[in-house]
């Protein structure tokens, strides 16, 4: 069973919040889903619009998956 994380304040306060950004729009680069749909889902979540930590973590565990998967590409 796992627990919950705090995803989305790590997002906007973490001290790897530029990290975390990178990774999720290096899932970007590899046209899954397009650039410009994570940018508006991370651009609403840092302001404040709405919470779409749920969907940013996905892009994040993808990416880091894919980069840890030897024939995943």
């Amino acid at each position: 069973m796992g627990f919950p994380a705090p995803f989305a304040r790590w997002l906007r306060e973490g001290t790897d919040r530029e990290e975390i950004k990178e990774i999720i729009y290096a899932f970007g680069e590899r046209d899954i889903v397009p650039k410009d749909i994570i940018n508006q889902y991370y651009e609403a979540h840092i302001s404040g619009e709405t919470d779409f930590s749920s969907i940013l973590f996905k892009f994040y565990s993808m990416e880091l998956w894919l980069r840890s998967c030897k024939n995943c590409e």
